[in-house]
């Protein structure tokens, strides 16, 4: 064909466009260079790599009587426009398998491939993208071939040599290892891709006697290796049940270059099998370390039959301790400890005990010594319940994610006995620490911690002052529901929920009243909230909503007659609670329309002018039948629920970029719609609903000064309306 290319030192191939005669390609010391011209050549083959774009290309032979490692490299010439695409086939070159394909994204990027431990007839397609033939330069080398490792089966499962502290480390690579699961195999537990395509190697030890292990695949500096890791018994080592598995180890996001690491506690004496296996189809070096370490001696306080008693001087109890050959005394399925999940499943824990005389604050500090490893997690709970695992046991729990000490105060902790549990946040995370306990006097209650005390909602009246705005909080509030039967929405609240209470009043005649409470910002717990006529035991529930989550809100929307004094109960879900934004209305809101959007400004970070509002009171004024309906853009459901009008003004001297958010309580499916130009649905010019019911929606653009933007909070349908929180910063 018509440009050809130049082999070696041999001079210019009469016949390298096609497979018909491709050149052989002659290396002199193990390498070979030369160009490659595809103007005026026909496109006759593409890899996988081109199939689409396709290119001319021209085609060269490599006989390799030894195997080889192989790199080749095609780069474009000097002043050439070509886009080089390289590809390789073996035994065949028309129809023969390829064996890579490679073409990035960039013409100026010079294309490598590499091939191992390859011999035998290889065909190079020199290709050049598209519609850009031209000048390319090709360079091959040659190089001793990679080996597979030694070490492919469990047959030759290569052995592990300890030094007198218990380390042993040797280093390898996964390089043209192959995949040793057969087709079903349940292990390695942890990695899907590691049993169908992985390449493992194996390994082997001996333990004279019990023992902790701690093994770690640390990956070569920028390899591509993901590892995973695990261990069986050396007798069982082919065997690919799951009742064989004894860990597996991985890094927790499966990212190239991370290392994998398993810990086993009190193995017994006796001959294992490691599996170094890969993910995500990768290979590469590593280095293995494993260390051994003699199992010692259960810590007496590693159940709840043995807790260590705690001894106060001045008000403060410090005792040292380790979970060094501690158990995990928690059950895998146990809601506690409710900080921490590896805790429960799989965290060494120990249990120390104290004894209250009197009504107290409690503050719990944890702290890591010396080398310890520990990611320390405390929590509490009543003595006579200690191995309790279910959360109405649990009085506090805190965790820390790295190794450093953790901390937390229990407020108005009764006289009894109590036991502290001392636990990890991981299996391997152990280690000694130091335990502090002070005893403070007690937090005191809230003023309106009981419904005989509940503070007044003043200046809220009809007309006149029909909305207002309260703070408050349950931090420190008890629990005075637990005989029940209010609320009636929440077996938690009434069981664990800490609760304080408001009144109001109403005046002659028939009044729409609804309230909302809205955790504030950095707080995290689930609220309730419900209405009475009366204090208990004289007290009927009116209404009662708890929220599902810890970011959602409450609400409760009531048609009530007057005269009357009415009370409101604010609850929480777990004995976690905190401070709170209580928002009522009495009638229906006035911005329902255009006529009277509410105005809202923009939150900065020390200042939240977040507004909570209500739409079971309103209308279904803007929807895609409304008229004006939302243009095509904004329909993207019918959006036929209630909605509220709000005006946004940005009033700096630069545009930039605001975004409003609405988050609803549990179940409201809300939307956001932003109008531009004029309060109107037909200017809508964005929308989202992309979440179902209780999910946060928001809207981001970029402000201009001195511009008025809409936004429309609305329903997916005419049965979603409820309260909800809308903040623009």
């Amino acid at each position: 064909g018509a440009g050809g290319g130049s082999a070696g030192a041999g001079g210019t191939p009469t016949n390298s466009d096609t497979c018909a005669n491709p050149p052989l390609v002659q290396f002199t010391g193990g390498a070979a260079a030369f160009t490659v011209n595809t103007v005026g050549a026909r496109d006759d083959a593409d890899g996988t790599c081109n199939v689409n774009a396709r290119g001319a290309e021209h085609v060269f032979r490599l006989s390799l009587p030894q195997p080889k490692d192989i790199t080749i490299t095609a780069a474009r010439a000097l002043g050439s426009s070509a886009n080089p695409v390289i590809y390789v086939r073996s035994t065949n070159c028309e129809f023969g398998t390829q064996l890579a394909c490679q073409d990035s994204a960039s013409a100026a990027t010079a294309e490598t491939i590499t091939l191992l431990n390859r011999s035998g007839e290889l065909f190079l397609f020199v290709e050049s993208y598209g519609a850009t033939p031209g000048v390319m330069t090709v360079a091959i080398s040659l190089a001793d071939p990679t080996v597979a490792p030694p070490n492919d089966e469990c047959s030759s499962a290569l052995p592990l040599t300890f030094d007198t502290s218990g380390r042993a480390q040797v280093t390898g690579s996964t390089t043209l290892a192959t995949n040793s699961n057969s087709s079903g195999d349940q292990i390695p537990s942890c990695s899907t891709t590691a049993r169908d395509d992985g390449r493992d190697v194996m390994f082997r030890y001996t333990l004279s006697g019990p023992s902790d292990v701690d093994l770690v695949v640390t990956p070569a500096d920028g390899g591509s290796l993901v590892p995973i890791i695990s261990v069986r018994p050396l007798a069982q080592c082919a065997s690919g049940l799951l009742a064989n598995e004894l860990g597996c180890g991985r890094d927790s996001n499966l990212f190239a270059g991370l290392p994998a690491t398993l810990s086993l506690f009190s193995q017994p004496a006796g001959d294992y099998a490691i599996w170094l296996d890969s993910a995500l189809q990768s290979s590469g070096a590593y280095t293995l370390t494993v260390q051994t370490t003699p199992t010692p001696a259960p810590p007496t306080n590693d159940s709840c039959s043995g807790p260590l008693a705690l001894r106060f001087d001045g008000g403060v109890a410090i005792a040292s301790g380790t979970t060094q050959g501690a158990t995990n005394n928690n059950g895998a399925s146990d809601p506690s400890p409710s900080c921490s999940n590896g805790a429960a499943t799989e965290g060494l824990d120990v249990i120390h005990s104290f004894s209250l005389s009197q009504l107290q604050d409690v503050a719990l500090l944890v702290s890591p010594t010396g080398a310890s490893t520990l990611r320390p997690v405390v929590y509490l709970r009543p003595l006579s319940q200690c191995a309790d695992g279910g959360v109405a046991t649990e009085l506090a729990c805190a965790r820390s994610s790295t190794v450093t000490p953790v901390q937390t105060t229990v407020t108005r902790l009764p006289p009894g006995d109590y036991a502290v549990w001392v636990d990890s946040d991981t299996r391997s995370a152990r280690g000694t620490y130091d335990l502090q306990v002070t005893l403070l006097p007690p937090t005191p209650l809230p003023m309106n911690d009981t419904c005989g005390t509940a503070t007044p909602v003043s200046n809220f009246a009809p007309g006149t002052n029909p909305t207002v705005t309260l703070f408050g909080s349950t931090q420190f509030a008890t629990n005075d529901n637990q005989a029940g039967p209010n609320p009636t929405c929440s077996l938690a609240a009434r069981s664990n929920g800490r609760d304080v209470f408001y009144r109001y009043d109403l005046p002659t005649g028939s009044h729409s009243v609804s309230f909302t409470v809205s955790q504030q910002p950095g707080t995290s717990w689930t609220p309730v909230l419900y209405t009475e006529n009366a204090c208990m035991p004289a007290a009927t529930q009116l209404a009662c909503f708890t929220s599902t989550s810890t970011v959602q809100l409450a609400s409760t929307t009531l048609t009530q007659s007057g005269p009357g004094t009415f009370y409101l109960g604010v609850d929480s879900t777990t004995v976690v609670g905190g401070p709170f934004r209580l928002d009522g209305r009495i009638g229906a809101p006035p911005n329902d329309q255009c006529t009277s959007p509410r105005a809202i400004t923009l939150s900065t970070p020390t200042v939240d002018n977040s507004i909570v509002d209500i739409t079971r009171l309103s209308t279904n004024d803007f929807s895609n039948t409304s008229v004006p309906p939302y243009p095509q853009s904004c329909t993207t459901y019918t959006e036929a629920g209630k909605d509220l009008v709000y005006s946004f003004t940005y009033t700096g001297t630069a545009p930039r970029s605001v975004t409003a958010t609405v988050t609803p309580q549990s179940g409201f499916d809300v939307a956001l719609a932003r109008l531009e130009g004029s309060c109107s649905a037909a200017s809508c010019v964005a929308f989202d609903d992309s979440g179902g019911g209780g999910t946060t929606e928001e809207l981001t653009w970029t402000a201009q000064p001195g511009t008025t933007y809409w936004l429309i909070v609305d329903g997916y349908t005419a049965t979603h309306e409820g309260a909800f929180r809308l903040k623009v910063q």
